[in-house]
């Protein structure tokens, strides 16, 4: 049984999780930098956790 468009949906969905996985890893490079301070990690995590 093949569902329309569901390929699709799942290209969407990993590109979505890699692009999530970046911004953590871009965050976490800030935090060790110093470019942001610890207290707004958990902010920027959750706007990612969508």
């Amino acid at each position: 049984m093949k569902i329309e468009g569901s390929e699709e949906n799942w290209e969407n969905r990993e590109r979505k999780e890699a692009a999530v996985e970046t911004w953590r890893g871009k965050i976490v490079k800030a935090l060790i930098e110093g470019h942001i301070c610890q207290s707004t990690v958990p902010k920027l995590l959750g706007v990612l956790s969508i």
